[in-house]
């Protein structure tokens, strides 16, 4: 039986009373009715459910991809619940199992929701209940009370995900056994993703991740800098990844954001594309007040230090603080007292303060000129990409990985992540 959250007799009866009224308007509204072909699958079950069950397992019968939830193509919603036949056997065929035991959907398929965030286009998606919290989205329930009793919930993006068991995730290999790929051509072994990392939750929901490339890159290409990264076909780490499992498992995140169409994650030289013009303006304003502090400090520092270049104790270091600023010591000036005094020592580090100022000064005029470049280039790109919601979100699944499950359950995903959905940029594919 899979993990999931329980939805309990007393959470059914409370989602019904919010979708279709009280408990006694339930029962006048469909007892009578004795479940007819348009009664409400869900209420009609909790009133009827040995029939239910026989209903259900009819169905089954017919078509046992019921049990996964999975429609034909030929299975039309019904107008009046939006459910296709196939939809409404299964949860008659849950539900009855709930009315009769209290217990969880007895047939929903589905690792624990701990981990990695997946959607609907995952093998072991629980597809009931996610019906069952967009219900009750509609009727009003909290992001909180979604997750709690149904285990999915909506990323910034707008896509409704949960959490797939990353306990039993592990490196196949040490990272230093396996072979990097040559400068110039492929890696005389190559390898998959399934030959490098064991994650047998991860294979169930998405059985072709198991045959992703994977390939260990070249040291002498990242120079420390880079730890993995998700290719159009590959995905891949270097010699210098400090957490190799972390890092797969955050490119894995990628993989899966592509598959499902989730906002995307990106580098510090795209990002510029997706961010909303308010935040184009946001940044740029950031970057001239950044640029204008810059040139403050720059200034006064070459001020003071024409002011003090003649004085006879400039290079005499034990007594110019006292003579010059009057400080009992060198430690006691201020950055800039130090760094007049570093000027008017060395007039060639002074010319260089000045071509520095200069340089501020055109980077200044270029950005309020409207100069794009110059703007992109004194920007904080890498905090703007961070905030990428692809970005924060595998990096929320890596950070995640270290949790307990009760500890998943009172901390849902958006509690946990660095920046709040407000302050992410989503990014899809076109």
């Amino acid at each position: 039986m899979p993990n999931e959250p329980a939805i309990t007799r007393e959470t059914l009866a409370e989602y019904i009373n919010r979708v279709y009224g009280s408990a006694g308007q339930v029962a006048g509204n469909f007892r009578s009715q004795n479940f007819g072909p348009n009664d409400s699958v869900i209420a009609s079950t909790i009133n009827h459910p040995i029939e239910a069950t026989k209903r259900a397992g009819e169905w089954l019968t017919k078509n046992i991809n019921t049990a996964a939830g999975i429609p034909e193509q030929y299975d039309n919603p019904d107008p009046l619940i939006g459910y296709t036949p196939h939809q409404q056997a299964l949860a008659a065929l849950n539900i009855a199992g709930l009315a009769g035991t209290g217990a969880i959907p007895f047939n929903q398929s589905g690792p624990a929701t701990v981990g990695t965030f997946a959607g609907m286009g995952s093998k072991t998606a629980p597809r009931l209940n996610r019906l069952i919290a967009q219900d009750m989205e509609k009727a009003g329930a909290s992001s909180d009370e979604i997750f709690q009793k149904t285990g999915w919930f909506r990323g910034g993006d707008e896509g409704w995900r949960y959490e797939i068991n990353d306990a039993q995730a592990r490196m196949k290999l040490p990272l230093d056994d396996i072979l990097e790929s040559k400068m110039f051509s492929k890696p005389t072994q190559t390898y998959t993703l399934g030959d490098v990392l064991h994650h047998p939750e991860l294979y169930k929901a998405y059985p072709e991740a198991e045959k992703i490339p994977f390939v260990k890159r070249q040291g002498f290409f990242d120079f420390g800098g880079l730890q993995g990264w998700r290719g159009d076909n590959e995905i891949g780490l270097t010699p210098y990844s400090k957490d190799p499992l972390g890092t797969l498992i955050h490119e894995t995140q990628h993989y899966i954001q592509e598959k499902e169409g989730f906002g995307l994650g990106g580098n510090a030289k795209t990002v510029w594309d997706v961010i909303p013009e308010q935040e184009k303006l946001k940044a740029a304003e950031q970057a001239v007040n950044k640029l204008k502090d810059i040139i403050g400090t720059k200034s006064k520092e070459i001020q003071l230090a024409e002011q003090v270049v003649n004085h006879p104790m400039v290079n005499d270091y034990t007594k110019a603080p006292r003579e010059i600023f009057g400080k009992l010591y060198h430690y006691e000036l201020t950055p800039e007292q130090k760094e007049a005094l570093y000027l008017a020592r060395y007039p060639e580090q002074y010319n260089k303060a000045m071509d520095k100022l200069k340089d501020l000064h055109t980077k200044l005029t270029a950005i309020q000129s409207g100069d794009i470049d110059a703007l992109k280039k004194n920007v904080d790109m890498h905090t703007l990409y961070k905030r990428l919601h692809g970005e924060t979100e595998a990096r929320n699944v890596t950070e995640r990985r270290k949790m307990t499950s009760e500890e998943r359950k009172t901390r849902p995903a958006w509690e946990t992540q660095e920046y709040p959905w407000e302050q992410q940029f989503v990014s899809k594919n076109k």
